[in-house]
């Protein structure tokens, strides 16, 4: 007998494999990953895609508004998971938002806007353009290693997405921020990683 779980994740591959990413725009191919995932990862209550390019950063696709105000406080400070495992391409994994002490202002923030644990995974994009795939989860301790797993799976097709982006639209047509933010690529490109490998 599938294990319920199991079944779940190979819906969430096949959903994935059925978008054609050459017939679909890149914020609507977003967009769709961002909800597959929401739907398909144990644990996920919202998620969000993360986009760095060369006129600032911005969320290209979220599943809820806690996602959206978690991850702009972060562009405003300059530092935060996200940007951690977008600017490394590294997994980032916060387990307990409130006992985690690598950003505590950060931590306070998504606490308040109701996330307690949360997972990033950097997207392996071309030199221009960076990100990261963001789950959240209204309790701590929400994403076991299967679920990271996933994560990084979902987070290869969002890389996909954004390379037909490139190829089908060209380059100027991939980053379509809702609003700007104070944080440029070059300045974040100088950020410093967390220390870490590749889970942090």
């Amino acid at each position: 007998m599938t294990h319920p779980q199991t079944t779940e994740h190979i819906d969430a591959y096949a959903e994935l494999a059925r978008i054609d990413f050459s017939r679909t725009d890149v914020t609507t191919a977003l967009a769709r990953v961002a909800d597959v995932a929401r739907r398909g990862i144990p644990g996920a209550d919202d998620v969000s895609v993360l986009l760095v390019g060369s006129e600032g950063v911005h969320t290209a696709a979220f599943t809820g508004p806690p996602s959206m105000i978690v991850d702009e406080w972060q562009y405003h400070r300059g530092h935060g998971p996200c940007l951690t495992a977008a600017a490394a391409s590294l997994t980032v994994s916060v387990p307990d938002i409130a006992e985690d002490g690598r950003w505590p202002d950060w931590a306070d923030h998504a606490v308040d806007a109701g996330m307690h644990s949360s997972v990033s995974v950097g997207l392996p994009l071309r030199a221009s353009v960076s990100g990261a795939l963001n789950l959240y989860a209204r309790t701590p301790h929400a994403f076991d290693e299967d679920a990271v797993m996933l994560a990084e799976t979902f987070a290869g097709y969002a890389a996909v997405a954004l390379a037909d982006a490139y190829l089908y639209d060209g380059p100027t047509d991939v980053v379509h921020p809702r609003t700007r933010s104070p944080l440029t690529f070059a300045r974040f490109m100088e950020m410093p990683a967390a220390p870490t490998a590749r889970w942090v």
